[in-house]
């Protein structure tokens, strides 16, 4: 599932740039098994499956429905992510 998942990502963020929707701030991505005490800061999006143990603040938060953020959270948009992506197909250049 984690694979599914990371490609969800992936395609999401690669359209994304292409389309010119998010900056070059680069794939923020914590994933489920990361745990980060403090608090974190980027001028794009985040991507959270695992656990922040502080303050969050990014212009977009994609959130897993499992993900944890143990302080404030001031984002310009929050997207709660599926359980279960769509299924997508290899990760190609968009036309």
């Amino acid at each position: 599932m984690i694979s599914s998942i990371l490609r969800w990502v992936l395609n999401r963020f690669v359209s994304g740039v292409e389309k010119g929707k998010t900056d070059q701030s680069g794939l923020n991505l914590i994933s489920a098994d990361l745990v980060i005490t403090g608090n974190i800061t980027s001028r794009g999006d985040i991507y959270l499956y695992g656990r922040v143990l502080g303050d969050v603040t990014c212009q977009r938060l994609f959130l897993a429905s499992d993900a944890v953020v143990g302080g404030t959270v001031d984002v310009e948009e929050q997207i709660v992510l599926p359980l279960e992506p769509d299924p997508i197909g290899p990760l190609e250049p968009k036309n």
